[in-house]
């Protein structure tokens, strides 16, 4: 069992499950008793820890705890002695009790001692956040959570002052920078960074930590530095030598002091495959850690390996070393580590044979193993490990040929191995995938580096900043290094700098920390591949950010690429493989979004005729899918004709079976559309071709937006709509084309009217109607005018809606646009209920209700009809049409917000009825129904006596 009390409470069993319950309470009454590992506590000790005032009856409710957790930890572990309760525990099972260990050894060494340094190190990664920070208020915590913190101070200061004597100063500046930040008054880590700061070359940055230290303490201490602080200062203004003095050999090491508890000998730091020290602004990673320490800790016949696998900079590395400083006692023959540079931008990756080499210096057989036989070096190294329970870190791999005459075969050790790519094939092995961090994990990591303080800025802000980074741990640790440097930026300045995506990538690079060369770590590896696929992936990349649409199909990827979707797929797959992208579901590929940087730098090196073509070839593919969508949605067959004339036009693309399957992918594929609309919408691309007819490439907004008129009706997307509009209004006007300012006021004024911004809908109409008929575009005029009818009505100006409504209906002859009588007669219709022509309300609506040939026409015409008899006090007549409208509704996909107001008028009619219940469960489906269409702020409920009325509604 261990028990972890240095950040949130952990009671971990031997098999690595979690066993506390989260009842904080509970959790409260272990922290109490591990706290007091040699103590035995009363049952009104125990009160005291829980509550500031116990209340009646505490001591039974303690019992009763105690009863509780006996059923979930290790049986004899909490034990009950005369009035009193006792945890018992091992010293090595409590991790406030592993740091004093560490502690009292590492104080037996001198500081120059790498030894030293090797046990601080651990005793300072043991902290996993703030101290039993999920118990809530409760005095325990409030006892122990200073103190455990107090004791995490005195290790990182001794831990500093070792890594300082050792000449690592480098090393410690980003964590010292943290630290200050934190703990401002704190002298003891000022004098660390500043010295780190001045032996690293930033001798200006050290005296401005100085500056900003004494400023902080005269504003809120009153008070000067200390005399060794000042003295500091003076010597590096003086260029005092003696502060450079650090030793330039290391010592011989020393045997290390006995042990309380079982420490892995081969932790020490400098024998060639020493584990490296863990990383102290590790945060998150929860879940992955507890799969691993379970895979790690059980018991097996045969030797555990674990493959971790993640693309550059997600922090594998460093969860590797985590993990290994957690489980190393387990593993008595000692940690093994070897990086094998499959990541190292600067080198090659390490052959097997110079792993091999590493690993048999570390297991100290260097005198006579021969140099160029390999079986036989290997068979001594097999030979060694035979008896021993070793913990093998091997980081960084490439392949599993690479490692697999490496792996450990004795049943009792474990190998952890961390690769880009998936390493299949490896017998026994078990898989964990790390991905990019949560949101929220990754804005603690940057807030713990940074300190944060003077870089002020809210949740949403921080939440960007990670966002821009990608959830990359290396791309987090680079920016926060940075803001470090940098103190009195702000964070809004920061998300400038990285919202420009040409600099993004040379923000994102610190000293050796370059995000960009690690992500072309994979490519390269890629490049000089023996297979033909590796390398046509390779070829595939630089056009992932060519385009700014962040999902790849194969299909898309072959219009883009002017190849076929068997080729293109097969390299997509590839990538993926190195997680370069990943791959949600089967032909769906989604590069990082820093990948997309990388890459757009890659693809901006290519011909300009070559970046056109791919571009209209998939401008081309989505407009071609996006016009068949409609061909599963029956609609009106003015739209109809459109779409069908669309799909013709740009015939290579998807095709859909059913109403399910079309509007599924187009809500997907939303974002891109929009966002490759903007790319596109440059006037750079006036002047290319989109396809035969002439028309230019600037022109993929228009199409976008007339093939999706339908679609967006149905979903309710009215910012989809809008951000289309704008665009194609944007186009137009430079261009000077009165049809794109006309198809975009006339669907910008549909969405308005919906909106109930009816005037202002009403005028966007009328110059729409009025460009259509100028341009004789008779079927768009016609589409207008059924809006436009809508629009007078939501407006209340009915008289109007009647007299244009009824001349649009009168010209249509003998029903020239098939179910355009429908939708028109609909909208007169509504706007005589609104006059109270109950009459002639009824014929139109009526009319409109036979004459419909879709679902969706008669839908319409049935939720006319139920607020109608509403309307005119007709409550059976009412519900009777709401159900039938409800029951097309099913039929076919249907507008949300309609389908919710059917629910809302049976609804007021049932009340009507004297069935009050029945009307409060309609009310609710129609809630139901706007809440999950994000359509908050639309109104549900309106009873029959509150004046509110429906408003005619587009059927375009």
């Amino acid at each position: 069992m261990d028990i972890r009390t240095l950040g949130q409470l952990e009671v971990v069993g031997d098999d690595g499950e979690l066993l506390l319950p989260g009842a904080p309470r509970l959790r409260a009454v272990v922290a109490a008793l591990a706290l007091n590992p040699r103590h035995s506590l009363s049952a009104e000790e125990l009160a005291a820890s829980l509550w500031h005032q116990p209340p009646d009856g505490a001591r039974t409710t303690v019992r009763t705890y105690v009863m509780r957790l006996r059923r979930v930890l290790p049986p004899d572990r909490l034990r009950t002695e005369p009035g009193c309760y006792r945890l018992t525990l091992a010293a090595e099972e409590s991790d406030a009790e592993r740091v004093d260990a560490l502690l009292d050894r590492a104080r037996r060494l001198t500081s120059e001692d790498p030894h030293r340094a090797a046990l601080l190190d651990e005793a300072a990664a043991m902290w996993r956040g703030e101290p039993l920070s999920d118990l809530g208020e409760c005095p325990v915590r409030e006892v122990e959570a200073p103190r455990l913190w107090e004791l995490r101070l005195a290790v990182l200061h001794e831990r500093f002052e070792t890594h300082l004597a050792l000449g690592r100063h480098r090393s410690v500046v980003a964590e010292l920078t943290a630290l200050v930040r934190e703990h401002p008054l704190r002298e003891q880590f000022t004098r660390q960074l500043m010295l780190a700061l001045h032996r690293s070359g930033r001798t200006a940055d050290a005296l401005e930590v100085f500056r900003r230290t004494r400023d902080t303490l005269v504003a809120e201490l009153g008070v000067e530095p200390q005399p060794e602080l000042r003295e500091l200062e003076a010597a590096i203004l003086r260029e005092d030598p003696q502060l450079l003095a650090v030793p330039t050999t290391r010592p011989a090491l020393a045997a290390p002091a006995p042990a309380r508890y079982s420490v892995a000998p081969v932790r020490k730091m400098d024998h060639p495959a020493a584990m490296p020290p863990p990383v102290g602004t590790f945060v998150g990673r929860r879940e992955e850690l507890a799969r691993a320490r379970a895979v790690l800790l059980r018991q097996a016949p045969a030797p555990t390996r674990l493959m971790i696998d993640g693309p550059g900079g997600v922090g594998k590395s460093a969860l590797l070393v985590r993990l290994a400083h957690e489980v190393a006692d387990h593993f008595p023959g000692g940690v093994l580590y070897v990086d094998l540079h499959g990541a190292d931008p600067a080198r090659a990756p390490a052959g097997t044979d110079e792993a091999l080499s590493v690993l048999l210096r570390a297991l100290e057989v260097t005198q006579d193993h021969p140099t160029g036989d390999l079986d036989e070096a290997l068979a001594r190294y097999h030979r060694q490990l035979r008896t021993r329970r070793v913990l093998m870190l091997l980081d960084n791999a490439v392949t599993g040929q690479q490692i697999t005459p490496l792996l450990p075969v004795s049943p009792e050790s474990a190998v952890l191995v961390t690769s880009r790519a998936p390493l299949l094939g490896i017998e026994g092995a078990q898989h964990l995938h790390v991905a990019p961090m949560p949101t929220a994990d990754a804005v603690e990591l940057v807030q713990l580096v940074t300190g944060h303080a003077e870089s002020g800025g809210a949740t949403d802000e921080w939440e960007a900043l990670a966002a821009l980074c990608g959830g990359l741990p290396l791309a987090l640790q680079i920016i926060s290094m940075r803001m470090a440097a940098r103190p009195r930026w702000r964070l809004a300045d920061w998300l400038r700098l990285l919202r420009d995506e040409h600099r993004r990538l040379d923000e994102l690079a610190v000293a050796e920390l370059d995000v960009r060369a690690s992500l072309l770590v994979g490519i390269d590896q890629l490049s000089s591949g023996h297979e033909p696929v590796d390398r046509q992936a390779a070829e595939l990349f630089s056009l992932l950010g060519v385009a700014a649409v962040g999902s790849f199909c194969a299909a898309s990827m072959a219009a883009l690429a002017g190849s076929t979707p068997a080729l293109c797929g097969q390299a997509l797959e590839r990538l993926a493989d190195s997680q370069i992208v990943s791959a949600p579901r089967p032909d769906l590929y989604q590069p990082h979004d820093l990948v997309r940087a990388v890459a757009a730098e890659q693809g901006a090196l290519l011909p300009a005729a070559r970046l056109h073509s791919g571009l209209a070839g998939l401008a081309r593919w989505y407009l071609g899918a996006l016009y068949r969508v409609n061909e599963p949605l029956a609609g009106l067959s003015i739209l109809a004709g459109r779409y069908l004339r669309g799909g013709t036009r740009f015939p290579h693309s998807l095709s859909f079976a059913t109403p399910g399957e079309a509007l599924d992918w187009a809500e997907e594929a939303l974002p891109d559309v929009v966002s490759l609309a903007g790319q596109l919408a440059d006037p750079r691309y006036d002047d290319v071709p989109l396809d035969g007819t002439g028309a230019p490439l600037s022109d993929f907004a228009l199409e976008a937006l007339r093939a999706l008129e339908n679609c967006l009706k149905l979903r309710v997307r009215w910012r989809t709509q809008e951000a289309l509009c704008a665009l194609v209004l944007r186009v137009g006007e430079r261009r000077g084309e009165p049809f794109a300012r006309a198809v975009a006021l006339g669907q910008l004024g549909k969405v308005r009217g919906q909106q109930g911004q009816g005037e202002e809908s009403i005028s966007m109409l009328r110059e729409a109607w009025a460009l259509f008929r100028q341009l004789g575009r008779k079927q768009d005029a016609m589409l207008t005018t059924m809006n436009l009818i809508a629009a007078l009505g939501a407006a209340e100006r009915y008289e109007e809606g009647v007299a244009h409504g009824t001349q649009a209906l009168e010209s249509l002859g003998s029903a020239d646009f098939g179910s355009a009588a429908a939708a028109l007669s609909n909208n007169i219709g509504l706007c005589h209920v609104r006059l109270g022509n109950q009459t002639e309300a009824s014929r139109l609506l009526l009319f409109s209700y036979r004459q419909g040939t879709t679902p969706g026409l008669r839908m319409d015409a049935a939720s006319s009809l139920a607020e109608c008899h509403r309307d005119f006090g007709d409550p059976v007549q009412a519900a009777h049409w709401a159900r039938i409208g409800i029951g097309h509704a099913r039929e076919h996909p249907s507008p949300a917000d309609r389908v919710a107001e059917l629910h809302e008028v049976l609804g007021t009619a049932l009340e009507l009825l004297g069935d009050p219940q029945g009307a409060h469960a309609e009310w609710e489906r129609a809630r139901t129904i706007l809440t999950s269409a994000h359509r908050h702020d639309a109104v549900i409920g309106r009873g029959s006596g509150d004046g509110a009325h429906g408003v005619p509604v587009s059927s375009s």
